[in-house]
C-alpha cells in the first residue's frame, strides 16, 4: 500500500500533537493530595497544615481526611479551631469530607433533614448524610464541612 505524501505528514502531526498534550499534563496541573490525620488545631497533618500546604502547591489540590476511629467524638472527627483557618488562596482546592468515610468507614450513620419539597415551585429539600467531619470554633459554634465535597478557592 502506498501512502500519499500528505497522509504521512498528517499522521506525524497527530503524534506530535498527542505528545505535546501528554507533556503539557504535568504534576503542577494535577496538584497534590494532603491528608488530615488528626483533629489538632495546628501542627503536622492537621487541617490548618493541609490548607497551608495546598495554598503553596500549584495546581488543583485535594484535602482529604483519614482520622483514626480512636480520635473521633461520638463517631465524628471534630476539629476545634482556636483561630480562623487560613483562607484558601489556590484556585481549585477541594476539601473533601467524604474521604473520611471512604478511608475509615461510616462512623456516624444517619441522615440530616426530612426531604420533601418547599414553596410554590415545589423545590426539593435533600437529605444529606450525617457528618463525619465537623469544624467548630473554640466557642462550640459549628463552622463548616459536612460529608460532601466543598470546592473553593480563588
Amino acid at each position: 500500500m502506498t501512502r500519499k505524501r500528505g497522509e504521512r505528514r498528517s499522521n506525524r502531526l497527530a503524534v506530535l500533537v498527542m505528545a505535546g498534550t501528554i507533556a503539557g499534563f504535568s504534576a503542577t496541573t494535577l496538584g497534590a493530595t494532603f491528608t488530615v490525620t488528626n483533629t489538632n488545631d495546628s501542627g503536622s497533618d492537621s487541617l490548618r497544615d493541609a490548607i497551608t500546604k495546598a495554598n503553596s502547591t500549584p495546581g488543583t489540590d485535594t484535602i482529604a481526611f483519614s482520622i483514626p476511629v480512636g480520635s473521633l467524638t461520638n463517631g465524628v472527627a471534630v476539629i476545634t479551631v482556636g483561630s480562623l483557618l487560613p483562607a484558601l488562596t489556590d484556585a481549585g482546592t477541594t476539601i473533601d469530607g467524604t474521604t473520611q468515610t471512604t478511608n475509615v468507614g461510616d462512623t456516624n450513620p444517619g441522615v440530616l433533614g426530612t426531604g420533601g419539597v418547599v414553596g410554590v415551585d415545589a423545590l426539593p429539600l435533600p437529605q444529606v448524610n450525617a457528618p463525619e467531619v465537623e469544624i467548630v470554633d473554640g466557642n462550640g459554634l459549628a463552622v463548616g464541612l459536612r460529608p460532601f465535597t466543598v470546592i473553593t478557592g480563588d
